[in-house]
């Protein structure tokens, strides 16, 4: 089974998209530290045998026990109000975090999108 690690999966399109890889038959990760995401959104996958949550920034480096085969970065605060009112964790989550998830992806031979 292949698995799709999904960050920011909390969110609108996250939620929408850990629904889809789950129809797809993938085993789905979804990180979000929910800043700006909500379990609501979420709460009809959690419990579900191939889907995970992890609550963590991704500007903390994750640490998998599980190979991934897909990495979607959807990790940021989209909201102007939101990310504005802390533009450096903004900032910091579009360049650490997204190296976070490339050198996870690279290590795992995954794809990043």
């Amino acid at each position: 089974t292949r698995t799709a690690l999904v960050a920011g999966g909390a969110g609108f399109l996250g939620s929408h998209l850990c629904e889809a890889l789950l129809h797809d038959g993938y085993r789905v990760i979804c990180v979000d530290n929910f800043l700006t995401g909500r379990m609501e959104n979420i709460s009809p996958l959690v419990g579900q045998a191939r889907f995970r949550l992890i609550e963590q920034d991704v500007c903390t480096p994750l640490e998998l026990a599980e190979p991934v085969d897909r990495v979607f970065n959807l990790a940021c605060a989209a909201s102007p109000p939101r990310y504005q009112a802390d533009p450096i964790h903004t900032t910091r989550t579009c360049v650490i975090g997204t190296l976070n998830l490339l050198e996870l992806a690279a290590s795992n031979g995954a794809r990043f999108l």
